[in-house]
């Protein structure tokens, strides 16, 4: 039984005139007669009354008609995804970012220079925390991600491309009386409203320093937030101090502070890519990054 022939018998239930139908499925009148018959041998069923002036569904042809039209819309929308992502594939370029303020600075100077060199190419942009890009890059639904090294060093399948190094630092509510201070000490932290990110949201690195934060500072109050952007919404509320890379967040700032962390650990930032990526264009768009990014490795 063929989803054409499907088609065809779906459009005559709905037109109910052979000549309508011949139409929309762009095939001859006889073609919808004979696909009819076929049809009704098959199932061993008359599917519809027809005389010379009039074509009705029979009870069978009714039942039929129900039971098959979900089937075939879930067809149809299976080729159409399928469409879509094969498209996707062979004419786009998908990122995927976390929402750091050095990509809110550089991407769009990156894409701007890489839709230059191919204004066909259809990007599109994937917003989502580390380890979900990292498992989309893994499964080649995303072509370069935004991630720290430390994240994807030890996956083999993949390769880094450095852009920026930084430090840990925290971003201070600019009322606090640290937020004057030229360097944050662990002590200074002893007593203060910690904000750290949720441990799904963070690189192993990030991860480390708010460990050795709740172990070192069991007197300070902690609490967790699921983003960059509530992060720093905590901290313009008063809330509390964040620590964070240096290049997650903005330097300057009206109603917070950024100083540096004195804990000793280098970040690395840059774009993690297959391996064996099968988009020629992964090494173009790499190779604006760095120009654009104002790297200082």
């Amino acid at each position: 039984m063929q989803t054409d022939h499907l088609k065809i018998f779906m459009d005559l239930a709905e037109t109910l005139n052979f000549t309508q139908t011949s139409q929309n499925m762009h095939v001859t009148q006889p073609m919808v007669t004979q696909v009819i018959h076929s049809l009704e041998n098959e199932l061993n069923t008359v599917l519809f009354n027809r005389d010379k002036r009039h074509v009705r569904l029979t009870e069978s042809g009714e039942t039929f008609y129900e039971d098959i039209k979900p089937l075939i819309f879930r067809i149809e929308l299976s080729v159409e995804r399928i469409r879509f992502i094969n498209e996707r594939k062979n004419n786009s370029f998908t990122i995927g970012y976390t929402g750091t303020f050095f990509e809110t600075q550089s991407l769009p100077k990156i894409i701007s220079a890489f839709k230059k060199l191919h204004p066909q190419i259809k990007i599109y942009l994937k917003n989502f925390n580390y380890n979900i890009l990292k498992k989309d890059l893994l499964n080649d639904e995303c072509d370069v991600i935004f991630q720290t090294i430390d994240s994807v060093d030890k996956v083999s399948e993949l390769k880094f491309t450095p852009l920026k190094q930084g430090q840990f630092v925290c971003i201070i509510p600019k009322e606090h009386l640290l937020s004057h201070a030229k360097i944050i000490n662990l002590t200074d932290l002893m007593h203060e409203n910690i904000i750290l990110l949720n441990a799904n949201q963070c690189p192993p690195k990030q991860l480390r320093v708010q460990r050795w934060l709740e172990t070192n500072c069991s007197n300070a109050i902690f609490s967790y937030s699921d983003s960059i952007m509530l992060s720093h919404t905590m901290v313009q509320g008063g809330l509390g101090i964040s620590v964070m890379p240096d290049f997650v967040t903005m330097k300057r700032q009206s109603d917070f502070r950024v100083v540096p962390l004195n804990y000793q650990e280098d970040l690395i930032y840059g774009l993690a890519s297959l391996i064996y990526s099968k988009n020629e264009l992964v090494h173009e768009f790499i190779t604006c990054a760095i120009r654009y990014s104002s790297t200082n490795i």
